[in-house]
């Protein structure tokens, strides 16, 4: 380095001060000058690859910032979903108790009345003046006696008697009781079955009641009738193998400012006597006590309703 720039000043020297050999201060002088330069090219050095270090922890502690924030983010969303989950399950458990009580001191008198006014109308000669408001009757105790059956099956889900068995067949077992309806109703019902599910440890039942209540509610979202389908196919469950269950509908869709609360107890958007608000509460407690998991959204294209029901295997 100090003989390069001792040529380099040769140069500059003999073409300002016409001589080729410098004085013997000079000479010293460039090489303090030579030294200088050195020194500080070394400190340069230093100092870029202090800065290169730095730029590349740097880069680092941000990739590392941003990671944890990531990971901040998704353990707050598991955290909110939790709590959610937890004040849904206490909300379920107190109207599960109040129904139970409330549907056993119905019951019985329901009953009485139920079993006077069937009895009178089967001893009414035709024409008779009586006969309209005791069908009446007759009518609106049996929309009871049915409210008062899905009060008890709600009360009682923790009671279940599970057994190893095919979703598949479930599924086809539960649709014998909805095709009548969608025949009357216009409502065409598609299967997409995945034939090599594993079987899963389920209450056959309880399974059949979800496929009914998420198929009926579907078949009243398309009162000009449209496209019920079904579909099985394998899944994931957090990290564990499942089978998955969709019931997609060609229907209006849901709002999503209410998707939220249908799976509330009592909540409906249906007009007066024409639902309880009790029918997606029951799937949602049966899908909980079965471990699983049930999600709604938009069906393909943004149109319908999707159900989607996740069930451990």
């Amino acid at each position: 380095m100090s003989a390069k720039w001792h040529i380099l000043l040769k140069r500059q020297l003999k073409k300002y001060l016409w001589t080729d050999s410098p004085s013997p201060e000079m000479g010293a002088f460039l090489d303090a000058i030579s030294q200088a330069y050195y020194e500080f090219d070394q400190d340069r050095q230093m100092l870029e690859r202090s800065m290169e270090i730095s730029s590349h922890e740097l880069t680092e502690a941000n990739v590392e910032l941003r990671i944890n924030t990531e990971a901040m983010k998704e353990a707050y969303q598991k955290l909110k979903k939790t709590q959610e989950q937890l004040i849904q399950s206490e909300k379920m458990s107190a109207v599960g108790q109040l129904a139970g009580g409330v549907a056993h001191e119905i019951n019985n008198p329901l009953g009485v009345i139920l079993g006077f006014a069937q009895g009178i109308v089967k001893r009414l000669e035709p024409g008779n003046p009586f006969e309209m408001p005791l069908r009446s009757i007759e009518r609106e105790s049996l929309r009871c006696k049915s409210l008062v059956q899905d009060l008890l099956t709600f009360s009682r889900m923790n009671r279940t008697d599970r057994e190893e068995l095919s979703i598949n067949t479930a599924i086809e077992t539960a649709l014998t009781l909805v095709t009548a309806q969608s025949r009357i109703r216009n409502v065409e019902i598609k299967k997409d079955f995945d034939l090599n599910l594993p079987k899963i440890t389920a209450n056959s039942n309880q399974l059949q009641q979800v496929i009914i209540n998420l198929s009926n509610n579907a078949m009243d979202a398309m009162p000009n009738g449209g496209t019920l389908t079904i579909r099985t196919s394998k899944s994931q469950l957090n990290g564990k193998e499942a089978v998955q269950i969709q019931i997609q509908d060609t229907g209006s869709g849901i709002p999503k400012e209410i998707q939220a609360k249908i799976f509330e107890p009592f909540f409906t958007t249906k007009e007066v006597g024409k639902g309880t608000g009790l029918g997606l509460s029951l799937v949602y407690e049966i899908i909980q006590k079965h471990q699983g998991h049930i999600a709604v959204g938009s069906g393909q294209d943004g149109k319908g309703a999707l159900f989607s029901v996740v069930i451990l295997v």
